[in-house]
């Protein structure tokens, strides 16, 4: 009877710790996007969302896609930003003639978003994403590749679904 008593136990924690490390799994793959952060709306509005790492390389992030990434600050915090140019690419920041506030996004000199920037002070010189890097635009000034250039590939979490 004994040893039927610690079978079952030994079962019992077996179990509940596979159990755990799935839910561990289950959430380390996940973001909140808080309320009234504005981070990705209105695309993504507040809630929880799971994450993929299905890519390779930077290149198959393509661009508008919505990520997940690590600041390159100590700390760590993740973030939320699009991307909007890969390796290799060419990224070139503009003024629009007549509109003040906003911006012209260029890549590789074709013209792929016109939106609000805040943070930028003066036109955005062409860069040439590095190997294994994204360029990436956020929704809030001062988290994404206008301050920190460039983010590599190891410090994205992963693309929101």
């Amino acid at each position: 009877m004994r040893d039927y008593l610690f079978a079952a136990i030994r079962y019992v924690l077996l179990v509940g710790s596979v159990l755990a490390v799935f839910w561990l799994i289950k959430w380390h793959n996940r973001v909140k996007i808080p309320t009234g952060a504005g981070y990705m709306e209105p695309e993504y509005p507040p809630g929880n969302y799971s994450l993929k790492a299905d890519y390779k390389k930077a290149s198959d992030l393509l661009p508008g896609t919505a990520v997940a990434f690590y600041m390159p600050d100590p700390g760590q915090e993740v973030r939320l930003a699009w991307v909007i140019a890969h390796e290799g690419q060419t990224i070139s920041i503009e003024p629009k003639k007549g509109e003040r506030r906003k911006y012209v996004v260029k890549v590789n000199k074709q013209e792929a978003a016109v939106q609000p920037i805040t943070g930028l002070s003066a036109a955005l010189p062409e860069i040439v994403v590095p190997k294994d890097c994204v360029f990436l635009l956020a929704n809030q000034a001062g988290i994404d590749s206008l301050k920190y250039g460039p983010i590599p590939l190891r410090l994205i979490k992963g693309r929101l679904n």
